[in-house]
């Protein structure tokens, strides 16, 4: 899945949580102009400037796992940004 999200000062799923499988590979570039801050969500703490991991605009941050340990992406992925900026994200 491709998908293009707009990501503003409140917590958006940037990648929403797989329907049976964890994912494989994810990638999320920041195609704004705003750092973004990213964090993967399989409890309910919510994603701050503070816990998440920073992407500056014009990067990517992209995760391949091993088929043999699918563990790390069963509850998606969440952003929030100072402002409103674009986010392309790519999962399967």
């Amino acid at each position: 899945m491709i998908a293009s999200v707009s990501v503003g000062t409140t917590e958006t799923t940037v990648v929403p949580a797989p329907p049976s499988f964890p994912y494989r590979f994810v990638a999320i570039g920041n195609s704004g102009a705003a750092t973004i801050y990213v964090k993967l969500t399989p409890d309910a703490t919510p994603v701050t400037t503070t816990n998440g991991i920073p992407v500056a605009p014009g990067a990517s941050l992209v995760f391949d796992q091993p088929a043999v340990r699918l563990e790390l992406f069963r509850g998606g992925v969440k952003a929030i940004a100072t402002t409103s900026t674009n986010v392309a994200a790519q999962y399967f």
